[in-house]
């Protein structure tokens, strides 16, 4: 299902017309999930030789958080996302097993990126060996290494799917058993915008609709104690798995101490007492500048089931800690309709 994004200060009147853009994607009010640890349970046998994550789990924030991990140890110097293990036990004869991990998206979601889009590879990292010296701590390392590798390669996975497989061993019987846990090195939350649209009216009047800019920008500011700060923005064909466009920023802001990112916006509410915004944090566009992305994403949206969809992710340094965040599509455009 589509949201719908309202043009404000584009009434699309019956003449020519200059117009501001000024599409709301977060408000400081929208509400945030905290990330919860995803836990990871797997049990191979020589019967039984690949595991899939189970639907049941809910992993709804973790495509979103492993993308800003990704953006964070990019930009930041250091993600956040821990793999913690507390059980490995393989009742087998001496040998070895070879478990190939892979990441997925459930089916009839794609993936986001931090770039443009390729084809999906399946890094080296990610096939893994396991004998009689292996760790619980030493194979929970090994598998984050993989998650890491498999995102900066391909994206991850807007509802995030999971399989094992055993691809190679010199055991004839063996029965392994994993506990692991995905989670972050300190409180987070996540906000996502869901998929938005264009209006019905805008896209009956397209052809008269010309973006003369258009951009990303917004604020963000933490009240109380320190953040890292990680947002996204992707944009999709109608139909498409993979982004069209897209643009990432990441901060590290101290308390009371935000920034504009990608340019300044007007306020939409007043920021609580001792809250000040400095500075404006860049945004990286994909497929390129900022006007490639911008030909991009109107091409997308110009269609009636192309759409926008947005992430922002804080890591605080201590809890509570209340976030101000608010982002925006802004620009100009002309409207030049019948008379």
């Amino acid at each position: 299902m589509l949201s719908t994004l309202l043009f404000v200060g584009c009434a699309l009147i019956t003449k020519q017309k200059d117009f501001d853009v000024d599409l709301p994607l977060f408000a400081d009010d929208t509400e945030a999930a905290p990330a919860e640890p995803l836990p990871l349970e797997l049990k191979l046998y020589d019967e039984r030789t690949e595991w899939t994550l189970p639907t049941f789990l809910d992993a709804e924030v973790w495509g979103p958080l492993l993308l800003a991990d990704a953006i964070a140890r990019r930009d930041l110097g250091q993600g956040f996302l821990v793999m913690e293990a507390s059980t490995l036990e393989l009742a087998a004869e001496p040998g070895f097993l070879t478990i190939r991990y892979a990441l997925a998206s459930r089916e009839g979601f794609g993936r986001y990126t931090m770039s443009a889009a390729t084809s999906a590879i399946e890094p080296g990292a990610c096939d893994l060996t396991i004998d009689e010296t292996t760790t619980a701590e030493g194979h929970a390392a090994e598998l984050q290494s993989c998650f890491e590798a498999w995102v900066d390669a391909n994206g991850a996975p807007e509802l995030l799917s999971m399989t094992a497989q055993v691809i190679d061993t010199d055991l004839d019987d063996y029965a392994l058993t994993l506990e692991l846990v995905l989670d972050t090195d300190r409180p987070a939350e996540v906000t996502c915008t869901g998929r938005l649209g264009i209006t019905e009216e805008l896209q009956a009047e397209s052809d008269n609709v010309d973006f003369n800019t258009l951009e990303l920008g917004g604020y963000a500011a933490p009240v109380d104690h320190g953040m890292d700060f990680v947002a996204f923005e992707n944009t999709y064909d109608a139909g498409a798995l993979d982004p069209s466009a897209g643009g990432t920023t990441a901060s590290s802001l101290n308390a009371g101490a935000g920034t504009f990112v990608g340019t300044e916006v007007s306020l939409a509410d007043p920021l609580p007492d001792g809250v000040a915004l400095s500075g404006v944090a860049p945004i990286a566009y994909f497929p390129g500048n900022n006007e490639q992305w911008r030909q991009a994403s109107v091409k997308s949206l110009e269609d009636p089931d192309g759409y926008v969809e947005a992430c922002w992710v804080g890591l605080h340094d201590e809890e509570p800690n209340q976030a101000v965040v608010h982002f925006t599509l802004v620009g100009e455009g002309h409207y030049d309709g019948r008379e």
